[in-house]
């Protein structure tokens, strides 16, 4: 038998048809098509499928006993749960005490071994003597350097600078070329101090000023309890 190939092979494709089972199924016979139709109710089989695809959408009821913060979206309450709920300690009589933030932080400071009280933000309040109509000096100014653990060089550069005058460190007094007065003075080294100096966690003045890892801008560390904020500029 030669091999002819321009003939074309027939191929032999068999369809597998699956078995309905006639128990879940009506049958029905149109136009010589046999027609299957489910038993079941159409309309429960969507409302069940509806029911699984459907969202789960939080209940305001399961949230309604924590407290709200504000513009705090309601799924994300739980993830802030107040801590004066949930931090508690015992009294004299074994019995559980509620805390509020002001009892938790000195709790915390304590263990710390942080002191803070307000004599801690305590300063030298500066003497203020008139040499002349526009000169005037700082007479325990050495003092007042001291209370802000700071140089005299590093105060007397800010008060130049707020009076946007000139002025000398003589031994132990700051001679300044300018007619001020003293609440002017005190006004300028408080802000110094809120600016500069006092550490906002603890309230305490022993700080240092120091570079921070990028090298570009200046950070006030607290000695005491060892938090650190970003100078402005």
């Amino acid at each position: 038998m030669d091999f002819d190939p321009n003939k074309k092979v027939k191929k032999v494709v068999k369809k597998v048809v699956k078995k309905v089972e006639d128990d879940r199924y009506d049958t029905q016979v149109l136009d010589n098509v046999t027609v299957f139709t489910p038993r079941e109710n159409i309309n429960q089989i969507l409302n069940e499928f509806n029911t699984r695809t459907t969202k789960v959408h939080l209940v305001r009821s399961e949230f309604e006993h924590l407290q709200k913060f504000k513009n705090a979206p309601l799924n994300e309450v739980n993830l802030l749960w107040p801590v004066q709920q949930v931090k508690r300690t015992t009294d004299n009589n074994n019995t559980a005490v509620k805390m509020n933030y002001d009892q938790m932080l000195s709790s915390i400071l304590s263990k710390l071994n942080i002191v803070s009280d307000n004599g801690n933000s305590k300063i030298v309040e500066p003497e203020l003597q008139r040499l002349a109509p526009t000169k005037f000096k700082i007479t325990n100014f050495s003092k007042v350097c001291e209370s802000l653990h700071r140089t005299p060089t590093q105060v007397s550069e800010y008060i130049f600078q707020s009076l946007q005058c000139e002025g000398a460190i003589v031994e132990h007094e700051l001679l300044i070329k300018f007619k001020v007065i003293l609440n002017h003075i005190k006004d300028i080294i408080h802000t110094y101090r809120d600016q500069f100096v006092i550490c906002n966690s603890c309230g305490s003045l022993q700080t240092i000023i120091s570079r921070s890892e990028n090298g570009k801008d200046w950070v006030l560390v607290c000695e005491s309890c060892r938090s650190h904020r970003h100078l402005k500029k």
